[in-house]
């Protein structure tokens, strides 16, 4: 009964790793930023390491990147001079595009399913807001006061970010109605992402701490998930490395960076393993 039992359990894991080998192999292409020889570019490789290709090679740090819908294009934070700008750059190597290029500093993109918007943060106009623009830089307006990285739903219907007021999790309307708090805690909650199902979001935060050595940046962070309504919060890492923003992949999975290096796992906290990539910022 034993080896009935064991046999069963190997046949069920080898097949779990035949069905991953192959959704890696056929999975969309993963982007983040990453550190090399003393510059932060923007990257795509495939989960097992493969085709890894650096896609920006400019002076300044480029980071946070988002895919457009066609996943022909990468928005990301590109670095001109002393401040920061939103920049798009094709994947087939084509010259990134500076599509803010205001005074003040842009971060944290997002582009609508739809791919007729990227959401992001700006402070040329005030402390800090969320904004839309089009990915040819027209129709920029100011959306939701103290707000930054944000997450579309699948739908494109509602966007989930984080408030710079509160330090929570927020959910609004795409037009910035509606606006209400989703994940309630004293302590700095961040970098949120919808998943494709859009009953989960996942963020990470310093609530597992009681002592931090500086809110909203350092080691004392781990991934959370929660229900799109505030309730079923789930912790999803237990370690003391920085674990931040995480990311809810085309298939379900979770990719996150952890101390530098990315990590990947399902929604229920299982089969969870290092990616052989470093980096952050992860983007599938």
């Amino acid at each position: 009964m034993r080896q009935r039992v064991a046999l069963v359990a190997a046949m069920a894991l080898l097949s779990w790793i035949h069905g991953s080998a192959v959704a890696a192999a056929n999975a969309p292409l993963l982007a983040f930023s990453a550190e090399v020889a003393g510059n932060t570019d923007i990257y795509t490789a495939h989960l097992d390491g493969s085709g890894l290709t650096r896609l920006t090679r400019g002076p300044g740090a480029d980071f946070d990147p988002s895919w457009s819908p066609d996943r022909a294009e990468l928005a990301y934070r590109c670095q001109m001079g002393t401040s920061s700008d939103i920049c798009i750059v094709g994947v087939n190597g084509s010259r990134p595009t500076d599509i803010t290029n205001w005074p003040g500093d842009e971060w944290s993109p997002a582009w609508s399913p739809n791919g007729a918007w990227i959401a992001f943060f700006s402070d040329h106009t005030d402390l800090g807001s969320l904004w839309l623009i089009h990915p040819d830089g027209s129709g920029a307006h100011r959306l939701v006061g103290g707000g930054e990285y944000p997450s579309w739903s699948p739908d494109g219907k509602r966007l989930v970010y984080s408030d710079m007021r509160t330090r929570d999790i927020a959910i609004a309307s795409a037009d910035g109605t509606r606006k209400r708090l989703l994940a309630r805690n004293a302590a700095y909650d961040g970098s949120p992402s919808f998943s494709p199902t859009d009953r989960r979001i996942a963020f990470d935060s310093q609530r597992s701490f009681k002592r931090v050595h500086e809110r909203g940046i350092g080691p004392e962070f781990e991934i959370y998930t929660v229900g799109v309504h505030g309730r079923r919060l789930r912790r999803m890492t237990h370690n003391h490395a920085e674990d931040r923003f995480p990311d809810f992949g085309w298939d379900g999975r979770l990719v996150f960076s952890e101390g530098g290096q990315l990590w990947i796992e399902k929604p229920d906290g299982t089969h969870r393993h290092r990616l052989p990539l470093h980096g952050s910022f992860p983007d599938w």
